[in-house]
């Protein structure tokens, strides 16, 4: 225990002591120490302690602000001045890290943001100078799209998306629609009245919202202001335009192919009906010709040559007329859709002299178009109920046998096809007739050289014969002298027999000889036959045969 003792003297006296109690052994003791030496000491110790105090703070007041503006000031500044750049935009700096401390760390913190602020300043510019270029772009594909829009060809328009109401119209619309560009803007299609019908209006819309607004070349019927029809191909989708969603609607007028495609529609239909007839008629054609080339007699063809022509050219009337040498007369061989007055009336006439020129030489197909206003055929030749009339010339070897003529009861009917075709038709009978003559005249002459050689030969045989019956005669005298009857009686017999085979023969030879029989009846033919030979012998002989039996040229021959 520590107490203090002191007297009434002055702080300091020896008199002042410290005292320290302590107990030992139950026995307390009591130290004391004397105050002043106490101080002394301590008084030494504390300027011992104040030298040192002071010449450390001599050192702090020195040394200190050296190394805090050395360690703490001028990294501060640094970090401020950094901080001051940075503020002015200047990012792009580093600050230096002199100390791995606080500052240090606050310093190289400050750096990493720094770049990182750098890196965001450069990606936000690249953004910026992108998002620049975008506008741009989008400018000027704004500004290319008014131009294209403006300036195309085919009808455009922008309409709101809800209720299609036009804010824009191109100079094609105006111009296929008739309307102007300010009658159009604000309104619809429906209040332009550009469908012709209702019904219309109905399928265009169905069609388009089927399509979501996107259709695709969508043909529909329109009307123009001043009421005419047209037809165009609709195509339409949505676009963005300024931040504003809108309905592009594009309208191609094909009328005018529509129409090119119909007339193409009507010239392929009337090709393939053209196609068909002169199908039919060169069918025909090959028919005519088969039947011409018939070796029969060409007055059997000409009926059935007719009524081919008439039901291929769709005729009213077809006449096959002959002509004289003189081409003066004409006679009527065949017809076919003639009344029974017109048949009397052109049978036989004499030709007028424009017709006789037109026959003197083979010449072109006269086409009268007007009968009533003809002054080229005869009178007889202009059958009042029909219109008009293709005259074609029958010509064989250059030279005209006759002519066909082919009616209508139409005016102006005929067409280059049919006038073709009926001059090949006059033509192939032109070479019937002619083939026919030659026909005939070979048979003529074939049937002379076969009478000759016949001739040659019954008399050939009837020499001999008569040269027989001499023989026998003179044997006959010889068995007469002799007195053989049975011999004598068989030399009569055998020139009996051999003088009747010469009468045959004798009989067969005048017929041969005797010239053709031109005739058309069988019937005549046979008579002819009978009077030359078995009627100048006085046989009782008479022919009749029934007209209706249709014999083959063979046949009649051999009869």
């Amino acid at each position: 225990q520590l107490i203090f003792r002191y007297i009434d003297f002055p702080f300091g006296s020896t008199l002042h002591y410290e005292g320290y109690l302590f107990n030992n052994n139950d026995t307390v003791y009591e130290i004391g120490i004397s105050r002043f030496d106490e101080l002394q000491k301590t008084h030494e110790l504390v300027v011992y302690l104040m030298f040192w105090v002071f010449l450390s703070s001599l050192i702090i007041l020195v040394f200190f602000p050296i190394f805090y503006r050395l360690n703490l000031i001028r990294p501060l500044d640094n970090l401020i001045k950094s901080v001051s750049l940075a503020n002015r935009g200047e990012l792009n700096i580093q600050t230096p890290v002199q100390y791995e401390d606080e500052i240090g760390f606050l310093t190289r913190s400050f750096n990493r943001f720094l770049a990182t602020l750098e890196k965001s300043k450069q990606a936000s510019q690249e953004i910026n100078e992108e998002l620049q270029k975008r506008m741009e772009e989008l400018r000027i594909s704004e500004e290319k799209f008014a131009k294209s829009f403006h300036s195309s060809p085919v009808s455009m328009v922008l309409q709101k998306e809800d209720d299609q109401t036009y804010l824009d119209v191109n100079a094609a619309f105006t111009k296929v629609t008739g309307y102007k560009r300010e009658e159009a803007l604000g309104r619809r299609p429906a209040e332009l009245n550009l469908y012709p019908t209702q019904d219309e209006s109905r399928r265009v819309s169905r069609a388009f919202a089927q399509a979501e607004g996107r259709l695709r070349d969508f043909e529909f019927e329109f009307q123009r202001k001043s009421g005419e029809l047209g037809t165009g191909l609709l195509s339409s989708e949505f676009i963005d335009l300024k931040e504003t969603r809108l309905l592009l609607g594009i309208v191609t007028d094909i009328t005018e192919r529509k129409q090119a495609e119909e007339q193409i529609q009507r010239l392929h239909t009337e090709t393939e009906k053209r196609v068909v007839a002169r199908s039919r008629e060169l069918s025909a054609f090959l028919d005519l010709a088969f039947l011409v080339s018939n070796p029969a007699n060409t007055h059997q063809i000409y009926l059935p040559v007719l009524e081919r022509v008439l039901e291929i050219s769709e005729l009213k009337v077809v006449c096959l007329h002959s002509c004289s040498k003189d081409k003066l007369d004409l006679t009527l061989e065949a017809q076919v859709g003639l009344e029974e007055n017109e048949v009397e009336q052109v049978s036989l006439f004499a030709s007028s002299s424009n017709l006789a020129r037109w026959l003197s030489t083979p010449k072109d197909a006269l086409l009268l178009s007007d009968l009533t206003a003809d002054r080229i055929l005869p009178v007889e030749m202009r059958l009042p109920r029909l219109g008009s009339c293709l005259v074609a010339q029958l010509v064989a070897q250059g030279e005209v046998l006759g002519i066909m003529s082919c009616y209508r009861q139409e005016v102006h009917t005929f067409s280059i096809e049919e006038i073709s075709l009926l001059v090949a038709v006059a033509e192939q009978l032109g070479i019937s007739l002619e083939n026919q003559r030659l026909r005939q005249k070979a048979e003529r002459t074939a049937i002379s050289a076969e009478r000759q050689r016949l001739a040659r030969d019954l008399h050939d045989s009837i020499t001999q014969s008569i040269y027989g019956l001499t023989l026998f005669t003179r044997s006959s005298q010889d068995a007469l002298q002799t007195g053989d009857q049975l011999k004598l009686a068989e030399n009569l017999q055998f020139i009996e027999e051999n003088a009747l085979i010469v009468l045959k023969e004798l009989r067969l030879l005048l017929y041969q000889m005797h010239p053709e029989i031109i005739s058309e009846r069988l019937c005549d033919r046979v008579n002819a036959r009978l009077d030359l030979v078995e009627r100048r012998l006085g046989i009782q002989a008479d022919c009749k045969i029934d007209e209706t039996i249709e014999l083959s040229p063979d046949e009649q021959a051999g009869i």
